[in-house]
């Protein structure tokens, strides 16, 4: 089994660069005007998620009883 990390790099010109440490994955994403990085970040760790099998999305459960 191929070990899943994430490693984040943000290069020149604004561009955050996403890679899996298994190298079958790499994601780069340039910053638009007015945007934050840890938006960009959030959909990169999100695509991470998908790529290394993971759910990023937790099942939701309510704090109070539906029935």
């Amino acid at each position: 089994m191929n070990d899943h990390a994430l490693y984040l790099n943000l290069g020149e010109n604004n561009w955050v660069i996403a890679r899996c440490g298994c190298d079958g994955w790499r994601q780069e994403r340039m910053l638009k005007q007015g945007e934050r990085p840890s938006e960009v970040v959030r959909e990169l760790e999100e695509e991470f998620e998908r790529h290394a099998g993971r759910n990023p999305f937790p099942a939701y459960t309510p704090a109070l009883p539906t029935g």
